[in-house]
């Protein structure tokens, strides 16, 4: 698209005059007398900048030689109609379980949101005269990253972290909680777990107790998951053992419940299944026995699908 630059064009666009009546072209009719409707350079000039306006609006400079230039400049300023319906939530898909996310054609762009698994509680195991209360598991980590559909292979390899394992009695640590991944896009560790207490170890924790939530890596956002309070319970006429730490991130969920150890040892409790919280430990309190820490939750991938 050029303006006219022929010899006889002028360098400055000419006032238009007043509108007179709208009316329409029509050939002349030398039986009827009518010449013909006379083309006139206002109407023209009008004609001319539409078409150059648009083109210049896109961003493009006119050319003599692209006679495509309003094609163009349309498809730039006049989004495609699956760009514009963009950012509706067409689906949301819940991962609890290892195995493939299928993603969904009709998507133009996913939410990911990754959640490790809790880590395991620490067992406990006393005597007559010694005391054990294990160490509560930490939470899981979580991560969310946007991704084009574009970018997404038609499987995904999802893998959900497992969550770490209770000690099975007083001289166990509870395990750390499984990794999740979502291909090789996003990630989140699991908990560590709790250490054993046994012996008159009561519920100090050792020195060397690395007691940190997981992390999520590669997300656009990442978290980590919640440590467990230390010292994790208190003594008094009833002994109550710490709770599962939380995992992280808005998918994450609370960790155990705390053991209870009126008169009997206690095993701990496991965190629900999908929340990445840590497992609650296992108590004995001059009490001979050996009590097993409880397990962690495991992780899970949610995936929202917008158009």
């Amino acid at each position: 698209m050029h303006r006219i630059d022929v010899a006889t064009a002028v360098a400055v666009k000419p006032t238009y005059p007043a509108g007179g009546t709208p009316g329409y072209f029509a050939n002349c009719n030398p039986g009827e007398g009518f010449p013909g409707t006379i083309m006139d350079a206002h109407w023209l000039n009008r004609v001319q900048e539409e078409i150059s306006n648009v083109i210049l609006a896109a961003g493009l400079t006119l050319d003599a030689a692209d006679d495509t230039q309003l094609l163009q400049a349309l498809s730039e300023l006049i989004p495609d109609p699956e760009e514009a319906a963009s950012g509706r939530l067409l689906n949301v898909v819940n991962i609890t379980a290892s195995g493939t996310y299928t993603k969904n054609v009709a998507a133009h762009n996913v939410l990911v949101y990754v959640l490790g698994g809790g880590g395991g509680a620490g067992g406990g195991a006393g005597g007559a005269s010694a005391s054990g209360v294990g160490g509560p598991g930490a939470g899981g980590g979580a991560a969310v990253k946007r991704l084009l559909n574009s970018a997404l292979a038609t499987n995904t390899t999802v893998t959900i972290g497992a969550g770490g394992n209770g000690g099975a009695d007083g001289t166990a640590n509870g395990s750390n909680g499984g990794t999740t991944s979502f291909g090789a896009h996003v990630s989140a560790t699991g908990g560590k777990g709790g250490p054993y207490r046994s012996g008159s170890q009561g519920m100090t924790m050792p020195s060397n107790y690395d007691c940190s939530g997981g992390d999520g890596t590669g997300g656009d956002i990442n978290w980590k998951g919640d440590s467990p309070v230390i010292p994790p319970g208190f003594w008094g006429p009833t002994i109550i053992s710490g709770t599962g730490a939380r995992g992280a991130g808005p998918i994450g969920g609370p960790g155990a419940r705390p053991g209870v150890n009126p008169s009997l040892p206690s095993n701990g409790f496991d965190a629900d299944a999908n929340t990445g919280g840590g497992g609650s430990p296992g108590i004995t309190v001059y009490q001979s026995g050996n009590c097993a820490g409880g397990n962690g939750g495991s992780g899970r991938v949610v995936v929202f699908e917008f158009a």
